[in-house]
């Protein structure tokens, strides 16, 4: 579409004015230019080719677009161009060709939907690094290919510098891709573009250019160079489709120009990229090759025609579509005809479809004209609704009281339509109309309405025809009333038979537990077959009385008969006299049984020796587990998992104490999973120390929790729905031996008798036979030289044969004539099972042997007169007769012409040698010879002889790189991939000739003694490369199942998986780097210790810088040990898988009196480490010398270490070696070496281990960990070597293991057992973690403190504790009791009660209001009886004169004297005071309104000065008045005590009227400021009210809302209701 595409780009050169520009070619740096092609580009030019606007980019013609050369700065690498295709197109391919440059270096292919947001499609890069430094993209080697539809590439493969000129870039964006043949919605969204950008990022320059361009700002640079650089673009082709999601075939023009698809499938839109109006039954998808994806029209009943589609209508497929099936989301709108619904298939509101109308018919719906006073609204039963509540359609929803389908009329018990007032009398207590007053009552029943039964009667029935039952109650009450029970029917599932009587019967005893369910006026449902005619159908008996039914049955003879048998006395009579029984006999007979075992005793207690009076009633004894027992104390109903007499025992399938009395006693046995599908096995128990072990794992199950398969079982048990399974090896194994099959995968380890294959299923390659049935597999057999290879068909045995052998071994040769037939035989001795034997070769001596040689037998085709026989040699050539030569003896010797039936006549040609033409006799010169005498090869020839000649090169023209050859020894010249004296075979890791491809062999898996460095050799005519022991493939370079890593150092060439035996499965961790780890500032002083580790100190060890020192003659003090060590500190211990394939490196010193000693033979390193099982391993290397200072480093792989104390040389195997790793004891490096050792020195420790690498960061290959496994672990663990238990598992505890069961190599993980409160417990022990839901303990077995309840693994488990408010509890803990109860059992001090409701002694107060709690009492001990006070008020009981909650005051009129309360209120003090009290109320009575404020200033300076005087004046006048009053009011002389005392008292009273004096003052002066304060608060509150009221009327607002919502959703379900009524009225007229 290149007319309709419109450009935009940020750059054009000369768009500043003229500007020149050089085309690139090769130069030297620093020399001048020669023959520069260079010219001047201006966008004002008046000459077009000067001007290269972007625009040229899409004209079609040679015209190109030019961006300014980087001279005008390094900015110009940055170069934008934007492509606008005015609507959005999917975009197939985009070809960009250049002008007269290089093609862009790194840049980027974008797209976009808007212009804005654009997004990658391809990044292009000079080089491979910059794909990953630039864009963090693995590049793309060689042409682009594509994984999958939407993948984003690097390629630097259009980035190449030449060519120098016109260079195309082709990018296509369809091809290749997974879904290009049926465009997938992904690829679709991927090629969706409108604007195309080309994000130039960098130049490509000439390498020689690079450094300096790289370095130096290209301003500063020889304008010669930098204005050769730039890009120009002569052409852009864009291909592309219509974007109509493969739902039309063609997009013409519109009036605007514009392509529209022309849409079919019933779509519509510009792109056909939605579903017409009507047709959204179906959701809308692309159309595709396989399937159209039409949109499917709604089925609307022809009442609308559109609709939309809904994701939840489908989901819940409630939409019908035209083939009435109910597939799709369609919804119809706008439904007409009063018509509503889905499907336009009901009626709308207050209009309902007649039974037998169709929703397609014209106006289906009828208006419900429902009668206002009836009913409850206009809406009536829309649709007949038989199957729910059998109302018909058009029946309205009647109030109480009408009926009828308008709700039109008084329902049957109401009057008076229209109000239909209800009628008085009771329907089960009255005989007459209910309507008719007075009621007229039933025998058993009285009151004005007939309500309510008589004294002595109980339960009101209208189906009783005395309305009431009378009492039964043993007779010793009659009084009594209606027990609410809830019926249920007892299945009787067990048949019985009985024959050969007249009137035979069933009989069923029914037990204790059966007769508690039956009651009075209940029913019996049976089902009997019968071959007899008549007799009763029910007999009863108990309680020494027999009755039976009063009617006899009549059967059909072998057919199931149902009958119904309600206990009521009108149905029985006397079994034996046939007379009629009333309602006691029939209570007596059942009931009696169960009355009188279980009567007076309680719930949850039994009866003594089923003693009905005077009897004893002992609790159950249960241990919590059931609330009731039977007659014997036998529990019933044992819940919570347990059973036995007493609940005392788990059940089966269950662990634990039953006698503990929670509900959590029995836990349900995990072997290893709780689920029904995972327990293997049926029974647990738990050990000495309390550890569940499953004590009966299912065949092939074993461990302590029936966790792994068995020898001989394979699978995951501890994988939800996965179990063990036999192995199936086709009994191709030996069943004495172990380890016969893998546990996890099955797969066959040791199959016998030559069979192989992942079950032992096939022969093993050079078998052959059936492996299976007859069990015959046999060799093979191929002959080594005349097959391919050693391996056969597995069926028929018959060997892959070269070309023209024959045979099922290969051993024949193809027979060319059976005519000839010489017996000459060549024989081949091979070893069959031991015994020599003759094989013959060539079936006739005319064939040559050539198996040795690979290419099978040809024959001699010797000439007849020629050949002095018809045999030939191994070489194919004949022995011919004199004079005669050639390879069938068919030609003249040299020095012979004139070749005739078989003889030659010789040449007479002295001079030249004897040679002649071999037809004519001419004189000539040897074969292939030149010059004067014939003394020198011919072209193309060498070895000259003066008797034949000189020999042809015969360089193969495919393999040499010319036809000449050297003259002495005639070796051709031959090119890299040839080899061979003429070219004529392959080299060295080529194969195949004449093709003479390469082997291709992967030298980190190839055997090293076919390999010649990095080259090596494979079978020539298969390819087959020769691997090593853990390597396969074609080219070796594959690791075989369970192994990884294929690495050239490797002996092996892949490293087995370890994995801790969990899985076989693997690969190498792939992203990693190296990084040491060295020892830290705080450890810098290394311990030293003995080689076993018992003696050690760091005592004589100094840190100097980087060294550390020891001093031997202060070790020596507490080490007496020969030989010392270094300790590495805790660093490197522990889990150091990820040291594998590191080193560990340290540098020694040592001085010594003799470098020699018997400790120089000791081992370099010892490490101690592992799991279940320990290991002690050492590396030894070179002794370090006396004084240097020696560097060394140890590989941590495990062909550098060997077995400590061990009598084997053997290196330690791999297993082993990782078991070390993953837990390391301790790493021991010798500082003992020579004699006389004076002092050792150790510095730079480090061990390397593997961690994450950056991303985006360049690594090299030093730093980059190899060798690290990644397993790909079994569901429960985790970890790069299944060495850690995943979340959600813990790992289980070791228990010794019984016969010869091999140990793991590690304890299996099991789930965490944390009854569903949290997903995670601590790996090692178990331990849940972060328990929710209130619950606590190592499994959240119980609840947190502060809650209460039975963990059951429900959210709702644990309640909070309320003692007594949950917001407000005083006690931390409580426990449950009961099933729904609990008990506060740690109140704070000063709180009791069974909720910490009350305040105990000493407290008081009301816990249970808000903000309520405890205080202590208090009590003045001086001023209370004792401590105690009122729990509620908290007043203390006072001494006399004492006063105050706290008895902490003295009453009025007495006074502290020696810390006990003593009355002024005698017969002289008393009158004095009363005095002082009249004067006080005279003063308080005083008003002082009106009066000038007080200055309080003058007051206070008068106060200060008039104190002393005051007080003075008070002592005073308080003397003479007590004078005064004694003489007055004082008939008994006061003695000097008794008037220290009135003086203290009449102080007292004064003072006091004095401060109410003052009080009052204050409080007038006052009153204004108070106003104003008080006026202040009143306008605050109000305003606050004023708030207070708008929220409330908004929150009225918000509620009407809501309920106006809730009366629409209301009508809503009212209306479908009465469309529910409408149909069951249908179909119940129907029926």
């Amino acid at each position: 579409q290149r007319w309709r595409q419109k450009e935009y780009h940020n750059a054009t050169c000369g768009d500043d004015g003229p500007e020149m520009f050089c085309k690139l070619v090769e130069h030297v740096p620093g020399q001048l230019i020669r023959n520069a092609q260079c010219r001047i580009c201006d966008k004002n030019s008046l000459n077009p080719k000067e001007r290269h606007p972007i625009s040229n980019a899409i004209d079609g013609t040679n015209n190109w677009w030019q961006s300014p050369s980087i001279q005008n700065g390094r900015e110009f690498h940055r170069v934008t161009v934007t492509l606008d295709l005015r609507q959005v197109f999917q975009v197939a391919y985009i070809i960009i060709k250049a002008a007269n440059s290089p093609r862009p270096g790194n840049w980027i292919l974008e797209r976009s939907i808007d212009g804005i947001h654009f997004s990658p499609w391809q990044y292009y890069a000079i080089s491979d690094t910059d794909c990953l430094v630039q864009y963090n993209i693995t590049p793309r080697l060689g042409p682009p290919t594509y994984k999958k539809d939407d993948e984003v590439i690097c390629t630097s493969y259009y980035s190449k510098l030449v060519p120098l000129e016109h260079g195309e870039i082709h990018t296509s964006l369809i091809n290749g891709r997974p879904g290009a043949d049926d465009l997938s919605p992904t690829l679709l969204n991927f090629t969706s573009a409108r604007f195309v950008r080309l994000s130039f990022q960098k130049i490509r320059t000439l390498n020689a250019d690079l450094m300096t361009l790289s370095r130096r700002d290209p301003k500063d640079l020889d304008p010669i160079v930098t204005r050769r650089y730039y890009y120009s673009i002569k052409d852009i082709s864009i291909g592309g489709m219509c974007i109509c999601y493969g739902h039309a075939n063609s997009c013409p023009l519109d009036a605007t120009k514009k392509l529209i698809c022309k849409c079919e499938h019933n779509t519509c839109g510009d792109s056909c990229d939605k579903c017409c109006p009507g047709f959204h039954q179906q959701l809308w998808k692309p159309g595709t090759i396989s399937s159209g994806n039409t949109c499917e029209e709604c089925n609307c009943h022809n009442k609308t025609k559109d609709c939309y589609y809904d994701q939840s209508v489908a989901d819940q497929k409630k939409s019908m579509n035209l083939a009435g099936e109910f597939k799709g989301g369609g919804v119809c709108i706008n439904c007409q005809q009063n018509t509503a619904g889905i499907n336009c298939e009901t009626c709308a509101d207050g209009y309902y479809r007649p039974h037998n109308v169709s929703p397609r018919d014209e106006y289906p719906c009828q208006p419900c004209n429902c009668d206002p006073w009836g009913s409850l609204s206009s809406i009536c039963t829309k649709e007949d609704d038989l199957w729910n509540d059998g109302n018909l359609a058009g029946q309205c929803q009647c109030k109480e009281g009408y009926t009828g389908q308008k709700c039109d009329r008084c329902q049957f018990g109401y009057k008076d339509y229209p109000r239909c007032s209800q009628c008085t009398c009771n329907e089960a207590g009255s005989i007459s109309d209910l309507c008719d007053e007075p009621c007229l009552c039933k025998e058993n029943v009285e009151g004005d309405n007939c309500d309510v039964c008589k004294a002595g009667s109980f339960n009101l029935n209208k189906d009783n025809p005395e309305g009431c039952t009378e009492c039964f109650c043993f007779g010793v009450s009659d009084v009594c009333d209606s027990l609410f029970w809830i019926k249920r029917k007892l299945l009787f599932s067990k048949r019985f038979w009985a024959r050969n009587h007249r009137h035979s019967h069933f009989r069923l005893n029914l037990s204790l537990t059966l007769l508690r369910g039956w009651g009075f006026n209940t029913k019996m449902d049976f089902n009997f077959r019968y071959q007899i005619h008549s007799f009763p159908i029910c007999t009863l008996q108990g309680n020494g009385i027999t009755i039976s039914t009063k009617t006899e049955g009549v059967f059909r003879l072998h057919e199931k008969n149902l009958n119904v048998v309600k206990l009521v006395p009108e149905n029985f009579r006397d079994h034996n006299t046939k007379k009629e029984i009333d309602r006691d006999n029939l209570t007596v007979c059942a009931l009696c049984l169960y009355l009188i075992k279980n009567a007076s005793c309680l719930p949850g207690y039994y009866r003594v020796g089923g003693i009905l009076f005077g009897g004893i009633c002992q609790p159950c004894e249960c241990n919590g587990h059931a609330s009731d027992c039977d007659i014997h104390g036998v529990c019933i109903d044992c819940k919570d998992n347990t059973t036995g007499e007493n609940c005392d025992q788990c059940l089966p399938g269950f662990y634990g104490n039953a006698s503990q009395g929670t509900p959590a006693d029995c836990q349900p046995c995990k072997c290893p999973l709780s689920s029904s599908s995972n327990n293997f096995s049926p029974t647990c128990s738990l050990n000495n120390e309390d550890e569940v072990i499953c004590d009966k794992c299912q065949t092939g199950y074993i461990g302590n929790q029936c966790e792994r398969c068995a020898d001989g079982y394979y699978g995951n048990p501890t994988v939800f729905g996965e179990s063990c399974i036999p192995c199936d090896c086709n009994d191709n194994v030996d069943p004495l031996e172990s380890d016969n099959c893998d546990t996890v995968t099955g797969e066959c380890l040791k199959c016998i008798g030559n069979t192989g294959g992942r079950h032992c299923e096939r022969c093993a390659d050079g078998y052959h036979g059936d492996a299976v049935v007859a069990k015959n597999c046999s060799a093979c057999w191929c002959h080594e030289t005349g097959s391919v290879s050693n391996i056969c068909n597995y069926e028929t045995g018959v060997c892959n044969c070269k070309p023209n052998v024959i045979g099922q071994h290969c051993d024949q040769c193809l027979s060319i004539t059976e005519a000839i037939y010489i017996y000459f035989y060549i024989c081949l001795c091979i070893s069959v099972g031991g015994v020599l034997k003759k094989l013959r070769l060539c079936k006739h001596p005319i064939y040559i042997l050539k198996l040795f040689f690979g290419v099978g037998c040809q024959p001699c085709n010797c000439h007849k007169s020629g050949s002095v026989s018809e045999n030939c040699d191994d070489e194919g050539k004949c022995q011919c007769v004199p004079g005669v030569a050639g390879q069938k003896c068919d030609q003249c010797a040299r020095g012979f012409y004139n070749y005739q039936d078989g003889s030659c006549t010789p040449c007479d040609c002295e001079h030249t040698q004897n040679s002649c033409d071999s037809e004519s006799g001419e004189c000539i010169c040897p074969p292939n010879t030149k010059g004067l005498h014939c003394e020198d090869c011919e072209d193309e020839h060498w070895g000259h002889d003066p008797d034949i000649g000189c020999k042809p090169c015969n360089c193969s023209n495919k393999g040499s790189t010319s036809h000449r050859c050297d003259l002495e020894s005639g070796q051709c010249l031959c090119k890299k991939e040839y080899a061979g004296k003429k070219c004529n075979e392959c080299a060295f890791g080529f194969r195949d000739y004449p093709d003479c491809v390469p082997c291709n062999c992967d030298g980190s898996g190839t055997r090293e003694d076919t390999c010649d460095g990095k080259v090596c050799s494979c079978e020539k005519r298969t390819g087959f490369c020769t691997c090593k022991e853990n390597v396969f493939g074609l080219h070796c370079s594959e690791c075989k199942m369970g192994t990884f890593a294929l690495h050239d150092e490797n002996p092996l060439g892949c490293s087995p998986c370890f994995c801790f035996g969990m899985t076989r499965f693997c690969s190498e961790l792939e992203g990693y780097i190296r990084i040491p780890i060295t020892i830290i500032d705080e450890e810098k002083l290394l311990r030293v210790v003995s080689q076993d580790t018992q003696e050690s100190t760091t005592e004589g060890v100094y840190y100097q810088s980087p060294d550390v020192v020891l001093d031997v003659f202060t070790v020596r003090e507490y080490i007496k040990a020969e030989t010392l060590y270094w300790e590495l500190p805790n660093e490197f211990l522990g889990d150091q898988l990820m040291a594998y394939g590191g080193k560990l490196k340290y540098i020694v010193t040592f001085y010594s009196l003799n470098g020699t000693g018997s400790s120089n033979g000791e081992p370099q390193i010892i490490i101690k480490g592992g799991r279940t099982n320990k290991f002690t391993i050492y590396a030894n290397i070179t002794t370090p010398k006396n004084g240097v200072r020696t560097y060394h480093e140890v590989d941590m792989i495990e062909n550098y270490w060997k077995y400590f104390n061990s009598a084997s040389e053997e290196y330690v195997i791999r297993s082993h070696f990782m078991l070390v790793l993953s837990n390391i004891d301790y790493i021991l490096i010798k500082a003992s070496h020579g004699q006389a050792l004076l002092q050792s020195r150790i510095a730079n420790i480090s061990l390397e281990i593997g961690i994450k690498a950056e991303e985006g960061k360049y690594y090299s290959e030093e730093e980059i960990a190899y060798y690290l496994e990644n397993c790909h672990c079994p569901p429960g663990t985790a970890g790069f070597s299944c060495q850690d238990c995943a979340p959600g598992y813990h790992r289980a505890k070791f228990l010794k293991v019984s016969g010869n069961e091999a140990l793991p190599l590690i304890a299996s993980c099991v789930p965490c057992e944390c009854n569903n409160h949290t997903e995670t417990c601590h790996p090692e022990t178990g331990q849940c973690l972060n328990c929710r839901d209130n619950t606590a303990g190592d499994h959240c077995d119980i609840c947190a403190p502060g809650y209460y309840g039975k963990v059951r693994g429900s959210v709702n488990d644990c309640s909070v504790c309320e003692c007594p408010r949950s917001n407000a509890s005083f006690s931390p803990t409580c426990h449950l009791v009961d099933e729904n109860d609990f008990r506060c059992d740690a109140c704070a001090p000063g709180y009791e009660g069974p909720y910490c409701e009350k305040c105990g002694s000493g407290y008081y107060g009301n816990p249970f209001l808000i903000g309520g709690s405890c205080q202590a009492c208090n009590c003045d001990p001086n001023g209370s009886v004792h401590g105690l006070c009122n729990t509620t008020s908290g007043q203390c009981i006072c001494k006399p004169g004492v006063s105050g909650r706290a008895c902490d005051k003295c009453k009025l009129r007495h006074v502290l004297v020696d810390l006990e309360c003593v009355s002024c209120d005698d017969e002289c003090v008393g009158v004095l005071l009363n005095v002082l009290d009249n004067v006080t109320d005279a003063i308080s009575q005083m008003n002082f309104t009106g009066i000038i404020h007080v200055p309080y200033e003058i007051l206070y300076n008068l106060e200060n000065t008039t104190r002393n005087l005051r007080v003075s004046t008070i002592i005073w006048i308080l003397i003479r008045i007590t004078e005064e009053e004694r003489q007055t009011y004082c008939s008994l002389p006061l003695s000097s005590k008794d008037s220290n005392l009135l003086i203290v008292c009449i102080v007292y009273f004064f003072n006091r009227a004095s401060k109410n004096l003052l009080s009052l003052i204050q409080k007038d002066f006052q009153k204004p400021l108070q106003y104003l304060e008080n006026l202040k608060e009143k306008t605050s509150n109000h305003f606050a009210d004023y708030i207070n009221q708008l929220q409330e009327a908004q929150a009225f607002v918000n509620d009407a809302n809501a309920k106006t919502k809730e009366a629409s959703s209301l009508l809503h379900i009212s209306a479908i209701n009465l469309e529910k009524v409408n149909v069951s009225l249908i179909k119940f007229f129907l029926n």
